[in-house]
């Protein structure tokens, strides 16, 4: 959901939504991460997306996310942004939004029997 993050910085780059740790383990990056603690990694990814044609959910997100949108984005803060997003979706008729998320499904050999983790 990297567009979300770049929608709000390219209106404030104060804001952030999305918590940088999710940077240090993801998708990408995520099985080499634990190709030294298990012998079989498997990787199940789901490719999504959303349109939002309505802004309204999407500031709900943004504002309940843990990170600092929830602070910034108060008053007429909270309206020129969504004054922003109401142009960005008449301009594009729907922003997409990208949902690429999955998990690792690992295996270790452990005393001669198979044990998941």
């Amino acid at each position: 959901m990297r567009e979300i993050e770049q929608l709000t910085q390219a209106f404030d780059a104060n804001i952030q939504v999305l918590d940088p740790v999710m940077e240090r383990f993801h998708l990408d990056n995520g099985k080499e991460a634990l190709q030294d603690s298990f012998a079989e990694i498997e990787q199940i990814r789901f490719e999504d997306h959303m349109l939002i044609d309505d802004e309204q959910p999407l500031i709900q997100y943004i504002t309940s996310t843990p990170m600092n949108a929830r602070t910034v984005l108060v008053g007429g803060k909270l309206d020129q942004f969504t004054t922003y997003l109401r142009a960005k979706i008449a301009e594009k008729g729907a922003l997409y939004i990208t949902k690429d998320s999955g998990f690792f499904k690992a295996k270790k050999m452990v005393e001669d029997k198979e044990k998941y983790i």
